[in-house]
Formats: structure tokens, C-alpha cells, sequence
């Protein structure tokens, strides 16, 4: 009997172990960087993979769970949304980017970010006991608050690593903010891999970035009078998520 018991919840545990390592994550996303933005980033997730998918906006999206706890989500004429797919297995990054109208599939090795885990500070959030960790990512400091209840290294937009899925997490000066608001497990939910084709390196893809405002700005020059003084200007770092790269703080050492 007593046999019979332990069996029993061994199987148990390990079920519940099996369906938290897949599921789908809800996010609150707010943004103020010059401007304020508030929209819902979808995380989709199993033991090797997940694909953050941010929406266009709170209005436009249609959210509702049908019977086996997936999110179903339906946006209007299926407009690309910035997304980030995290492969384990190939330990690579595929972010869709749109810049100047244009979609590029930007590609980098995952982010070995440097967590530091603050044991004795604790909260929950929701039911789950979450653990503190902080870090810096390309030019900002991170506060995240994870839980091991969920053993997956996954979170928001970029931000993973840790030994338990993020639930919350923000930059020091709360110019980034996530939050987690609902969360399903499902043990093979359905991960939304974006269309990798013609992808470009993070790197390139920044060199990029100059070289298009540079051609921009000399396109609207040209059509100015010519005694006219205009000086086009791209949106300083500082108004963005990642202000500074690896490659660009090593040049500075």
C-alpha cells in the first residue's frame, strides 16, 4: 500500500514537473522611452524554446483561452509584430525588427546575461514565491523576479537565464517594465516561429541602421532649397531598449 502511495505521487510530481516546462505566458509591457507605451507581450514556451510575440496594442488584440489553456489571439490583417524566438538546441536569437517600414529578421547568439540572485529577497507574485536577480544588459540595469516553481530558463522580450521563469522584471529607471498577468501550462503549447529567411547579424544589422539614416537624411537634404539648413537626426540610444552593444563597450575599454 504504502508502495502503491509513493508511486502514486512520484508520477504526480513528475506530471506537474513535465507540464510547467510548456505553457503560455501573458504579459503587461510598458515602455517610456520619450514616449508612453502600454501593450501585451504573449510568451510561448516548452523545455528548449520560446517566441515572445509583442503586440501591436491593448485594443487591438482579441485574447480568450479555449479548452486545452491556449491563448488564441487574433489581430487585425495580421500586421508583423516585433517578436523574439529563442533555439536552445542551436543557442540562437531571431528577433523581428521593423525599421523604416521594413521587417528584418535580425540573428545573435543567445545573451549570456550575468545574473546576480538575491537569495533572502522574496515576494509573490500572484501565488508563486519569486527570488530576486539583477543584471546588466547593453547599457541598462535589470531587476527581475523569478520563480523556480516554473523550472525554465525563459522570460520577456530578451531577458532569460535564470533557473526559473521571469515574471516580472524592469530596468532600474522603470523605462521597461514587464509583468506577468496569466499564465497556462500546456505541455506541447503551439511555439510561434517566426518566418526565418534572409536574416541578418545584430551587428550588421546596427551598421545598417547608420547607413539608412545617412541615406534618409541625404534624400530629404536634396530636396530642400538649397539655402536651407536641415540636419536630419536618428533617435538617440538613450530612447531605446538596448543603448549600448558588447562590440561597441569592448572599443571603449
Amino acid at each position: 500500500m504504502k508502495k502503491s502511495i509513493l508511486i502514486f505521487f512520484t508520477i504526480f510530481f513528475i506530471n506537474m514537473l513535465f507540464s510547467q516546462s510548456s505553457g503560455v505566458v501573458e504579459y503587461d509591457y510598458k515602455k517610456r522611452l520619450g514616449m508612453n507605451y502600454e501593450t501585451t507581450g504573449i510568451l510561448y514556451y516548452n523545455s528548449w524554446s520560446s517566441n515572445f510575440v509583442e503586440l501591436k496594442n491593448n485594443h487591438e488584440a482579441q485574447k480568450n483561452y479555449d479548452d486545452d489553456g491556449k491563448i488564441k489571439i487574433s489581430t487585425s490583417n495580421g500586421n508583423i509584430r516585433p517578436q523574439n524566438y529563442f533555439n536552445k538546441k542551436n543557442n540562437t536569437l531571431f528577433s523581428t525588427e521593423i525599421f523604416l517600414g521594413e521587417k528584418y529578421i535580425v540573428e545573435e547568439k543567445i545573451p549570456q546575461l550575468k545574473w546576480q540572485l538575491q537569495q533572502s529577497t522574496t515576494k509573490l507574485i500572484d501565488t508563486f514565491l519569486c527570488q530576486q536577480a539583477t543584471t546588466y544588459f547593453r547599457g541598462r540595469n535589470y531587476i527581475a523576479w523569478f520563480t523556480t516553481a516554473i523550472p525554465i530558463s525563459f522570460g520577456p522580450w530578451k531577458l532569460q537565464g535564470l533557473p526559473g521563469l521571469i515574471l516580472e522584471v524592469y530596468d532600474t529607471d522603470k523605462e521597461i517594465y514587464f509583468l506577468a498577468r496569466k499564465i497556462k501550462f500546456k505541455q506541447e503549447p503551439m511555439i510561434k516561429v517566426p518566418e526565418i529567411k534572409n536574416q541578418i547579424k545584430i551587428k550588421e544589422f546596427i551598421h545598417l541602421k547608420k547607413e539608412k539614416y545617412k541615406e534618409k537624411s541625404e534624400i530629404i537634404a536634396s530636396k530642400m532649397p538649397r539655402n536651407a539648413k536641415f540636419k536630419f537626426t536618428p533617435p538617440p540610444r538613450g530612447s531605446q531598449k538596448e543603448i549600448i552593444y558588447e562590440w561597441e563597450e569592448s572599443k571603449e575599454d
